[in-house]
């Protein structure tokens, strides 16, 4: 693929990515974060490119600077051992180039993701939270309420023959005077 064809679908995805970030229906989705992570991490691949670019037009520059005329000139074994000599160098440098790019760009990448990652488990607990959802709602608190209650009093038949069987104004049947132990200690048993 051309370079220039490159870079346009590299900007093009990343105007999908911005836009899908931007949607009204995305705005407080975690994932967005992951989009906007996405999109950062393919400008590093632009600049990539760009960077080869430049690489390929100084490997070509130093495999051809002479002209024909100063060629004919020159002894062929001078002119292949200064050939060669550029050819190397330039190729050590693109190989420093590329591990340095490799390092950076994994860097970022690691960064991206783990901030995005940070942000988005962030952003859910205190979506939960404010909305009172999930392990913060009432109906949590309610059934860990009842669980200490059954926890304390794991047999409620002897409080319940203790207590009374009244009828509301209903008809509705409901206890009257009924103990129940609310202290995490064991409760005695009917015996005692």
């Amino acid at each position: 693929m051309p370079a220039d064809d490159l870079q346009d679908l590299i900007r093009s995805t990343q105007s999908d990515l911005a836009r899908a970030g931007e949607m009204s229906s995305m705005r407080k989705d975690p994932y967005r974060l992951t989009l906007a992570a996405l999109s950062a991490t393919l400008a590093v691949f632009g600049r990539s490119v760009t960077r080869w670019e430049r690489a390929v037009a100084d490997v070509i520059a130093a495999r051809d600077p002479l002209s024909e005329e100063d060629r004919i000139a020159l002894k062929s074994e001078l002119l292949q051992a200064v050939e060669n000599g550029a050819f190397s160098g330039v190729r050590k440098e693109a190989q420093r180039m590329v591990r340095t790019l490799d390092r950076r760009l994994s860097v970022q990448i690691g960064l991206a993701v783990g901030a995005a990652y940070v942000l988005g488990a962030l952003s859910l607990l205190a979506v939960l939270f404010f909305l009172q959802l999930g392990p913060f709602s009432r109906a949590a608190e309610s059934q860990d309420a009842w669980q200490k209650l059954m926890q304390t009093n794991p047999d409620p038949r002897p409080a319940l023959s203790l207590a009374e069987v009244r009828t509301d104004r209903t008809g509705r049947r409901y206890y009257a005077g009924l103990a129940l132990w609310l202290d995490p200690a064991r409760p005695p048993s009917a015996s005692q």
